[in-house]
């Protein structure tokens, strides 16, 4: 809930409220945190966690949860305990003396000065004050010292407050206490406890007149913290009662879902109570109580993305199946589980939830399936499991894994298409399920390079799309999601194209993608129902149309195409900036955006809009590295596209005739590259490393190339130390071999890298020539520390820094 709450201050409408959302929401934030009455938090260093700068208040009752600095709270001053007691109290407390002695012996602590002047107000009795004093010395209070009676006197003056309400007043209180602190209806206390409205009104009133309740227009809240402990365990009703709030809210909750968006708003206000109510359920040992909640939220909460809520209900439904030994139940929450852990980001506990899942509906299988007691949808939900845990393979990286799961999954939905097809009772979210599992298989051939077969897989999924969409269009009944899975299908199988070489299949396959996704927008942006992550789908089909364009030389389409993804990621930034929500590889793409349109405009020869594209990249990056690295979180993929953007910028400025500007890119990106070889042992750089080389050694070739040539000779020798430059790819050895023999060609030229300096000439006259030979040599060696100097400077920084001019020779005499 905590998490919740930090998510939704920032933006009210965010699905995903799990730790790494909050941590992302605050990161960058300087906020000041309160969280309050922490002794009732689960995991608090958890939510500590995820505050980076911010600030945190804590309040508790255990001083272990302070994070840093505590202090006690201190009881109030004796003048403001009697001026909060008189205030509550008003005329049924006398005197000032009176008052004072009555604060002193319950600690002076703000609630139990409350309580007291409450009882004091309502009981309106005749010298009741002076009865009360009298009870409180007689009781155990006196003997206290003062900490030890602040923390006794609330129960005990609770206790003698009660002694005054209805039996029917205590009932509902002690229902309060399994309820949530958050604010209810009274229509929950009339329903659980079989009472008419006005029969639950007035013992609301009772508890509101003794200050254990407050009111708020037509919801009440127990008013402390410790009344609603006390309640909850002191007070603790029935199993009986228990099971009837249960009741209450399974029926609630269904009568509330099937409005969808209006039963929703409702169910957010009763949410907290819900989850209170089955954890209480839970540790009666309330099974199908429990079994009941969570299957009456489980489409909510799942709609609403309340991750963390969801995550710790369908816990508890499998905790309740198993008591039970409802196997399959088990396996559903299970599965449950894993999809809550991996849309959270934790994969290693998807992996986990689902292979529980997997193993006990196999169980079941093999136990049924001979007895033909095994029903098709168990084989649907097993096909489920598999196809969660590939997903959760494939964002591991484990990609042959993700294939074998996904592959499962195809020939259990094929087995049950080909049993209930036939009978037509086959229906149009298993195709699309089965789609799916093409679409997800074929993802992951394409992460291993297995082009082919990913064709093949992304042609099955548009193939049972495109046949589904036959059927549902003409219905009505074909919704948005699945044009966009269609969209996908296209976008995936274009990008296979392109990786065979097949461009002009994939500039038609990222067409149709283009063409459908505007079609979407088309009918969802107007009706507020068009997501961010849609329009970042629109600016990859057209990234990825355009590098198809750009591998024919079609390079103004390329350009155009890039400019529409730009338009398109900028105005996304725009939106999800400011509400926390522009995750770093949004910004990575949009940077690539920009250095592919800056890379189509120099193959045009339009070389300054080449360099300020290639510059916009460089900055986003760099800006992207400054958040990232401190945070171990800057991939070496990252640093390789940043160096890419430098050698993309260098190339323009060099067309330019800019040669100072390219060298020093060339320069910036050969220190990130070397960084990536012998550093990060980043293989992937080494090809570019070598043309960044042969490019600026082509550069300075008729200036200065020395300390060019020497680093470039440096990095091959190097290279050869860690690796067998024979064993490297075909592709890879074609820039080193151009990179040796341009190095070889100016090592060849005389005089062009030493620099000789001619001893002095001799001198008829021997003392005139030594005098002048000693002032030559200081000379001497002041420009050999001045030219070390010089060539310590990166070459790139030569530009700017003069060459030390060497000293002149002495005359001949």
């Amino acid at each position: 809930m905590a998490f919740e709450h930090i998510v939704r201050s920032y933006d009210e409408e965010a699905r995903d409220t799990s730790p790494d959302a909050a941590f992302r929401v605050l990161s960058g934030k300087q906020a000041l945190l309160m969280l309050d009455g922490t002794e009732e938090a689960e995991d608090l260093h958890k939510v500590l966690r995820v505050r980076g700068n911010c600030g945190v208040i804590v309040t508790s009752r255990t001083t272990h949860d302070a994070p840093a600095e505590w202090q006690d709270i201190t009881p109030l001053e004796h003048d403001r305990a009697v001026e909060l007691i008189r205030a509550w109290g008003g005329n049924f407390v006398p005197d000032d003396a009176l008052a004072g002695e009555i604060c002193d012996l319950v600690g002076r602590l703000p609630l139990a000065v409350r309580l007291a002047g409450r009882y004091l107000a309502h009981r309106r009795q005749e010298n009741q004050a002076e009865k009360y004093l009298a009870w409180l010395r007689e009781s155990p209070l006196k003997a206290l010292d003062r900490g030890k009676r602040r923390e006794e006197s609330v129960p005990l003056l609770l206790e003698r407050s009660l002694e005054q309400v209805s039996g029917e007043a205590r009932q509902v209180l002690s229902v309060c206490g399994m309820l949530s602190l958050n604010p209810f209806h009274e229509d929950v206390i009339a329903g659980t406890l079989g009472m008419s409205p006005f029969e639950a009104d007035d013992c609301l009133g009772e508890l509101v007149n003794y200050g254990l309740l407050v009111p708020g227009g037509e919801r009440y809240q127990v008013s402390h913290a410790l009344i609603h402990t006390y309640s909850r365990k002191e007070l603790a009703p029935d199993t009986e009662v228990i099971r009837k709030l249960a009741g209450y809210y399974v029926t609630f909750a269904r009568e509330q879902g099937r409005q969808g968006g209006r039963g929703y708003a409702r169910l957010d206000e009763e949410r907290a109570h819900i989850m209170k109510i089955t954890e209480a359920c839970k540790d009666r040992g309330e099974w199908d109580s429990v079994t009941a909640l969570v299957w009456a939220v489980d489409n909510y909460l799942d709609t609403r993305g309340y991750l963390t809520e969801r995550l710790a209900m369908v816990t508890m439904g499998a905790d309740a199946a198993r008591e039970s030994g409802d196997k399959q139940e088990e396996s559903f929450f299970l599965n449950s589980m894993g999809i809550c852990c991996a849309n959270m980001g934790s994969l290693n506990e998807a992996v986990q939830h689902f292979s529980m899942a997997i193993e006990l509906m196999q169980g079941l299988r093999t136990l049924l399936e001979p007895r033909g007691e095994w029903p098709p949808q168990m084989t649907n939900d097993l096909a489920a499991a598999f196809m969660n845990r590939g997903v959760a393979f494939a964002n591991q990286g484990r990609y042959e894994e993700a294939v074998q799961h996904f592959s499962m999954a195809i020939e259990l939905m094929q087995g049950l298409r080909t049993l209930l097809e036939p009978r037509g009772e086959w229906p149009p979210q298993m195709t699309n399920d089965l789609a799916a599992a093409f679409m997800n298989r074929g993802i992951a051939y394409k992460n291993q390079g297995r082009n082919e077969e990913a064709v093949q897989d992304y042609g099955r999924a548009i193939e049972l799309t495109e046949g589904l969409r036959t059927i549902l269009e003409p219905r009505g009944e074909w919704p948005p999601q699945m044009t966009n899975d269609l969209a996908a299908a296209f976008m995936n199988r274009g990008i296979a194209y392109k990786n065979q070489g097949r461009n002009e299949e994939a500039v038609q396959d990222c067409g149709r993608a283009i063409e459908l996704t505007e079609g979407l927008r088309t009918l969802l942006e107007p009706r507020g129902e068009w997501p961010p992550q849609m329009t970042d789908d629109l600016a990859a089909a057209f990234m990825n149309r355009g590098v198809a364009y750009w591998n024919q030389g079609r390079y103004e389409e390329a350009a155009k195409d890039y400019g529409m993804a730009i338009e398109l990621r900028q105005g996304l930034k725009t939106l999800l900036e400011p509400r926390g929500e522009w995750p770093p590889q949004m910004t990575n793409s949009l940077a690539a955006a920009f250095m592919n349109r800056g890379v189509a405009y120099r193959n045009q020869g339009r070389n300054e809009e080449a360099t300020k594209d290639c510059g916009r990249a460089i900055e986003l990056m760099e800006g992207l590295k400054t958040l990232l690295e401190p945070r171990g979180e800057w991939p070496s993929q990252m640093t390789d596209d940043l160096a890419a953007a430098f050698i993309s910028r260098g190339a323009a400025y060099w067309n330019q005739g800019r040669n100072e500007e390219a060298a020093k890119d060339y320069g910036m990106a050969i220190e990130l590259m070397e960084g990536l070889v012998f550093q990060a042992r980043f293989p992937s750089a080494i090809p570019d490393l070598a043309k960044a080389f042969y490019n600026l050694l082509l550069l300075l070739e008729k200036t200065e190339p020395g300390e060019a040539v020497s680093r470039a000779s440096a990095f091959l020798e190097n290279l050869s130390e860690i690796t067998d430059i024979n064993a490297l790819p075909e592709s890879w050895k074609e820039p080193l071999e151009n990179l040796k023999q341009l190095i070889r060609k100016i090592r060849n030229r005389p005089g062009e890298i030493t620099v000789s300096i001619p001893p002095p000439h001799p001198s008829a006259d021997p003392k005139a020539a030594a005098r002048l030979n000693i002032a030559y040599h200081e000379e001497l060696k002041k420009y050999r520390k001045k030219l070390a100097e010089y060539k310590r400077l990166p070459f790139w920084k030569r530009f700017r820094t003069p060459k030390p001019e060497k000293p002149r020779k002495p005359e001949e005499i």
